[in-house]
């Protein structure tokens, strides 16, 4: 199966989720607009946005988690706001 496969999360703020909450996110999407691209060719283009993903969970995602990016982003945040 799929088990530790990840999928990426596109734009501000990058990261991964799982691939099955990628395919969960994926069948809504797909519903809505159309299954001309496939999970996989929504992750080969980079994937769904965060806001996009909510929008079709109707929740955060368990699974995302930072690319190291956007983690280096939030440390260089922290220490420039105090």
């Amino acid at each position: 199966m799929s088990e530790g496969r990840r999928a990426p999360v596109n734009g501000s703020p990058y990261g991964t989720i799982s691939w099955e909450e990628h395919v969960e996110a994926w069948i809504p999407y797909a519903r809505r607009y159309g299954n001309d691209q496939d999970a996989e060719r929504i992750a080969a283009r980079g994937g769904f946005g965060l806001t996009e993903l909510i929008s079709q969970l109707g929740r955060m995602p368990v699974s995302w988690e930072p690319s190291s990016a956007t983690e280096q982003w939030w440390k260089r945040f922290r220490e420039e706001s105090k």
